[in-house]
């Protein structure tokens, strides 16, 4: 939402953004922009983005004097209407028809691999990450590519597609081949830790997230499901560090501060424990579903007496 806001305040701007002017891309504004949807990525690489629908409409009205409909187009921006739209078999089309006018831009292949992934049309989605793949590495190194369009994307995201149907050996190559790719990638040694946590070999799962959370500090999700899993292994003296350091990062994010509370619970710390449940109500949802537990343990705690 964050990228697309920078966008719509600059619609000259956002149009030379999507006709490759190197000077916009390489600005630092640019770069943050694109950030924000890299992050997102990585949480979720075929995440739906249901606020491109918003920026298109306003350059469409911007191109065509404020008069309705989309007059031409190419099929590219076509597709990515429809995608925006939530019209995935049109989209697959259109980027099928941009593919035959531009077949050297890969980039075309990994967007319509995202909306065969919408379609459930996994099969699809890997092959068309593949061909995106190819592509890439036809490509000169000194090529100008956007942020989040990188190998290692391409990896994870053909990972994730595996593990829609199943396929966990897939899955796990492909994530080895993406920290191949970038080994500062730490999204795969999170999905790698998910992955043997499925298996039940919780020490993998361990190491896996130790690696993540040392190539990234600054990701709260990771911290909370590394300090969860801690917890639940009886190291809730482990987890309090990641916890307080999610907190930081995100101090309006209420799972964290239940996490901490239980956590505080578990090694016997009730005055801090009380003092997380507190804070996980005052900011958790009036229907989060965790509150009648945490409301429970603070009633429990409060019988109890406290102890430092």
């Amino acid at each position: 939402a964050q990228q697309i806001a920078f966008h719509l305040s600059d619609l000259e701007r956002f149009w030379k953004y999507l006709n490759g002017t190197k000077y916009v891309i390489r600005a630092a504004e640019t770069k943050r922009a694109d950030s924000l949807l890299y992050r997102a990525m990585l949480r979720d690489p075929f995440l739906f983005r249901r606020h491109d629908k918003m920026l298109l409409d306003r350059l469409v009205e911007e191109l065509t004097d404020g008069r309705s409909g989309l007059i031409g187009g190419s099929p590219s921006f076509r597709a990515w209407v429809a995608y925006s739209e939530t019209r995935f078999r049109d989209a697959v089309e259109f980027y099928a028809e941009a593919i035959r006018k531009k077949p050297d831009n890969y980039e075309l292949h990994a967007e319509r691999a995202r909306s065969f992934y919408h379609l459930m049309r996994f099969d699809s989605t890997v092959a068309e990450m593949n061909r995106a793949l190819e592509g890439y590495r036809k490509e000169d190194e000194e090529d100008l590519v956007v942020l989040y369009e990188s190998k290692a994307m391409y990896e994870y995201s053909i990972a994730k597609a595996y593990l829609q149907t199943g396929k966990l050996k897939e899955a796990r190559e492909a994530l080895g081949r993406a920290l191949t790719e970038d080994l500062s990638f730490y999204v795969a040694h999170q999905q790698m830790a998910a992955l043997a946590l499925a298996e039940g070999d919780t020490a993998t799962a361990l190491s896996e997230y130790e690696l993540a959370v040392q190539l990234n500090d600054d990701d709260a999700p990771l911290r909370a499901d590394y300090g969860m899993l801690l917890i639940a292994l009886g190291k809730a003296d482990q987890a309090e560090q990641h916890l307080l350091r999610a907190i930081e990062l995100e101090p309006w994010y209420a799972r964290l501060y239940g996490l901490l509370a239980h956590g505080y619970e578990a090694l016997g710390k009730t005055a801090q424990a009380t003092e997380y449940y507190e804070k996980f109500l005052a900011r958790a949802s009036k229907s989060d579903e965790s509150r009648p537990v945490a409301q429970a343990r603070l009633a429990a705690l409060g019988a109890g007496g406290a102890k430092e």
